[in-house]
């Protein structure tokens, strides 16, 4: 419960709330992977890009085919101006979920890639 309030309290706006909820989750159940992907998207949404990322790598550790951990490492790098690294990991999650070709199309991260080829031949544009 400590990890959804987490995550539901930063989506409202208040991050630090938002972490230290999540936070108290990950004590609770360390093992919990579902705990791991909150923290990542907390610390995103706080704008703490490194850390968010190495949550997304402990998510992938456990989990190497959660599709929406890769995604959320393609962001990161299209929010850095990687643009390499975004597509390569965007390429990685369309290839475990081809749906993710949608959500990229759409999302703020990528606007700026919409006339890059290779990101056009990914997203289906």
């Amino acid at each position: 419960a400590y990890s959804i309030r987490g995550f539901a309290t930063a989506l409202n706006g208040d991050t630090t709330k938002g972490i230290a909820d999540t936070k108290k989750a990950y004590d609770l159940d360390p093992n919990n992977v579902a705990n791991y992907y909150n923290m990542a998207m907390v610390y995103k949404l706080q704008g703490q890009l490194q850390e968010s990322k190495r949550w997304f790598e402990k998510v992938l550790e456990k989990d190497p085919s959660n599709t929406w951990s890769v995604y959320g490492i393609a962001t990161i790098y299209a929010d850095q101006g990687d643009d390499t690294k975004a597509l390569d990991w965007l390429e990685k999650a369309i290839k475990i979920d081809p749906s993710v070709k949608a959500v990229g199309a759409e999302q703020d991260h990528f606007e700026r890639f919409h006339n890059n080829a290779r990101f056009k031949t990914l997203v289906g544009l």
